[in-house]
């Protein structure tokens, strides 16, 4: 079993985590100095003041001091010795990174209250002279060893610099502080002598130890490498979501948005510098087969197609090639340095190789296919055009009569010049208001009371009402005219609801359904926009079922799920229509917020036919929506054989011209009340 990257990093860092801490707690990373071993003393000398008379011993491998005192010359007599580091007096040892010292000393003598200076003398250069010997910091810990154990600790915070000599020196507040940084000296001296005789001052051990690092250096480099770990799984989550959103995931080529992005990423520079020739090709009435065979084998047809393209390719021409598949049974090759005899020539090719047998798990096909061909030139200034171009050419080689392939030429070019007109057509349509909203009912199956209306746009704008909303739909999306579109029969319905708060509220179950295009399901601006609608009209979203076609879904990314889950969680029900026509496996479903399946009115329009393949599906779907608990619609219902036969199977809900033809929203809303 494969483990997730992410999850494999974050626990062996857990791991080390947790070891790093019970080394640190258990002493494993304690560090330690011993002042006396590697020749850290390079010399000592002793001290006595005030009358003392001292002998320094350190033949025993370590330092004894004898003094003796007969009569006191000062008020304060005192003696001991001093340990050096440093040749110079100005470069000496650093202790700073320590944290505790242990001390292993004693003094004998006729006085056994006194007690012992233990001073570390600092050198810095703010403050601190060669020649000057008192110029050093006084860095002091006193105490008496009589009091202690034999080996007395002490933290390194325990020490205090020398009150008089900050006053003697005139030493500011900041550099007034204990310093280890740069230790030169070592002295150790008794306390003030109040009585005569000998005194034995002696010095075992002193020994610095701390943790290798400390434990909040310790966090905060556990911090430091959890944070490189969380951009490293990010980054490489980053470039795995990056690679599956340009990835078909049925085929393995680049899809739409990977190509795409391909030619049109400006650092790579390929749309600018190369000479392309875009084959824009889909299957002939591949949807025939999905139909009646189910997806499982479109989807095996669809993969054995793209291996066939890719492996002709490869046979046919040595040139370099990109392939994809745009979405459902719609491919791409984009050809480099090819001229136009040989992209004919190739056409043809492919159009040979596709019409021969292709050989499934269960059952043996062959289909056709329609290719449209374009190649850059001067007026060709994107990739988007190229495809444009290209899609123009394969459209109009469809309505040629398919199974052959169209060169972009005047002809192409005029059909591309009248969907140009009609999208003008479309947006004189949207701005000045010429569009208007019927509502097909939604009756209950078994009570045949409206349940929910269908919103339908129309228009009474001559050239829109000649080309009906099948062909300027579509036009719409094509030129970027659909959101707008989307928003004003969304706003509309929002206005209508408003102005009917007592009946939405009264029939609480009441929906009215609205259409969206699959463009939203790419438009970051949507969901921010219906929310301000919301807020506009002050309506709840419940009464309002958002549908979108199931062929929407085929190349479904991750932005596309998260403008539905968004959508959900504003209170919207959401509706599949269309059901049946796409490319959506059943298991798929449980992918998608959806609440409703609706089934294809072409399944609806063949029950009651000799081969019975319609309702087979609609068997299917019907059986499939019980399993996952979603309603069903189904639509075209025109005639009571198709209304018994879904009512006897189990359909919730149905549409059509056998309950009612679309209607104005005051006659329906007449048939609600």
């Amino acid at each position: 079993m494969r483990i997730d990257f992410g999850i494999k990093a974050i626990f062996i860092l857990l791991i080390l985590t947790l070891c790093a801490i019970f080394l640190h707690r258990s002493g494993a990373l304690i560090i330690s100095k011993n002042l006396f071993e590697n020749n850290t003393i390079l010399g000592f000398y002793k001290v006595d003041v005030g009358g003392t008379q001292s002998f320094l011993d350190d033949s025993q491998g370590y330092y004894i001091s004898r003094c003796h005192i007969d009569t006191f010359v000062e008020a304060y007599a005192h003696c001991g010795f001093v340990l050096k580091f440093s040749d110079t007096d100005e470069q000496g040892i650093n202790l700073s990174h320590y944290e505790n010292i242990k001390i292993e000393a004693s003094v004998e003598g006729p006085d056994k209250s006194i007690p012992i200076r233990f001073i570390l003398r600092n050198f810095n250069d703010n403050y601190s002279k060669v020649d000057e010997y008192e110029s050093l910091k006084y860095n002091a810990l006193e105490y008496n060893p009589n009091d202690v154990p034999q080996v007395a600790s002490a933290p390194l915070s325990a020490f205090q610099v020398e009150r008089w000599w900050i006053k003697q020196r005139d030493i500011p507040f900041d550099e007034a502080q204990p310093e280890f940084t740069n230790i030169v000296e070592l002295e150790l001296v008794t306390g003030a002598l109040k009585e005569t005789g000998t005194y034995v001052l002696t010095l075992k051990q002193a020994t610095f130890s701390g943790n290798l690092i400390s434990e909040s250096s310790l966090l905060k480099l556990v911090m430091v490498a959890w944070l490189m770990i969380i951009l490293i799984i990010s980054f490489h989550q980053h470039s795995q979501l990056e690679k599956i959103s340009n990835t078909d995931s049925l085929t393995g080529l680049l899809n739409r948005r990977g190509i795409i992005k391909l030619f049109e990423n400006k650092r790579l520079n390929i749309f600018s510098k190369q000479k392309l020739t875009m084959f824009y090709f889909d299957i002939d009435d591949f949807k025939s087969i999905n139909d009646t065979m189910g997806h499982l084998i479109g989807d095996e047809l669809l993969i054995n197609f793209a291996n066939n393209i890719k492996q002709l390719i490869t046979r046919e021409t040595k040139k370099k090639s990109l392939f994809s598949r745009l979405s459902g049974d719609e491919f791409a090759l984009i050809l480099f340095d090819f001229d136009k005899q040989q992209s004919c020539e190739l056409a043809e090719t492919i159009i040979s190789e596709v019409a021969k047998p292709i050989r499934l798990s269960s059952c043996e096909f062959t289909v056709h296919a329609s290719i449209g061909i374009a190649s850059k030139n001067s007026q060709v200034s994107t990739f988007q055009e190229l495809m444009g171009h290209a899609d123009a050419a394969m459209y109009q080689a469809k309505k040629l009569g398919k199974n052959q392939y169209k060169y972009y030429d005047k002809e192409v070019e005029e059909a591309v010049y009248l969907r140009k007109k009609l999208a003008e057509h479309v947006h004189k349509a949207v701005n000045e208001g010429m569009f208007n909203l019927l509502f097909m009912p939604i009756v209950d199956t078994n009570t045949r009371t409206i349940e929910r209306a269908e919103v339908l746009i129309r228009s009474d704008y001559p050239p829109l009402k000649k080309a009906g909303p099948a062909e300027f739909i579509p036009v719409a999306e094509e030129y970027g005219i659909i959101e707008k579109i989307d928003l004003w029969v969304l706003e509309s319905v929002c206005k209508i609801i408003q102005e009917n708060t007592k009946t939405f509220s009264r029939y609480s179950e009441f929906k009215i359904c609205v259409n969206i295009s699959s463009v939203e399901l790419h438009n970051k601006q949507f969901v921010e926009q219906v929310k301000l609608l919301l807020k506009k009209y002050a309506i709840n979203p419940r009464f309002i079922e958002i549908e979108i076609t199931e062929t929407s879904l085929v190349s479904t990314d991750q932005m596309s799920c998260d403008v539905l889950t968004e959508l959900n969680e504003l209170g919207f029900s959401l509706a599949l229509d269309d059901f049946g026509t796409g490319y959506t496996a059943f298991s798929q479903l449980v992918n998608y917020p959806i609440h409703c399946l609706k089934i294809d009115r072409s399944f609806v329009s063949e029950i009651g036919n000799k081969t019975k393949d319609g309702a087979i599906v609609i068997n299917a779907i019907l059986s499939m929506a019980k399993s996952y608990k979603l309603e069903t619609i189904a639509e075209g219902i025109e005639t009571d054989e198709q209304y018994q036969y879904l009512k006897q199977h189990g359909c919730m809900m149905m549409q059509g011209y056998l309950f009612s033809k679309p209607m104005p929203w005051d006659d329906i809303h007449q048939f609600i009340l």
